[in-house]
């Protein structure tokens, strides 16, 4: 997924990924951007990161479109993996921007609710630049 190359057979075998397969690899993405978050990293880790999280969006997409309807309701939490994609990648973004100083919740401000995150999705948690609603 972090390659930069990504061939016709390594995204094959990658399209073979069920849900479940892409709501744990994408944990294993978290860790990453927690990384890209809080560490000195290399001027393309962002790229590294958006193009992964491109690749991830396809896949589910593919996967979520094999999975019966009447058994999606089924998913659970994991329903929800494209939202916390999607705010992964906004995440991303707004560091890149110079955009993060602006917001508590990525600037780790000590709070003991949930209305620094509440306020960060509801700012900037619909739109990423150059699309409408992730």
């Amino acid at each position: 997924m972090l390659d930069e190359e990504w061939t016709p057979a390594t995204r094959d075998s990658f399209g073979k990924l069920d849900h479940s397969d892409l709501f744990y690899l994408s944990s294993g993405l978290g860790r990453h951007i927690f990384h890209y978050r809080t560490s000195v990293v290399s001027p393309d880790y962002s790229k590294m990161l958006l193009r992964a999280l491109d690749r991830w969006d396809s896949l589910w997409m593919d996967a979520f479109e094999r999975i019966p309807e009447d058994e999606r309701r089924w998913l659970g939490i994991g329903k929800h993996t494209p939202e916390v994609m999607a705010l992964s990648r906004r995440t991303i973004e707004l560091i890149e921007s110079g955009e993060a100083k602006n917001s508590a919740y990525l600037q780790d401000i000590a709070c003991y609710d949930t209305a620094v995150f509440h306020d960060f999705v509801q700012k900037y948690g619909q739109e990423s630049p150059g699309t409408a609603k992730n």
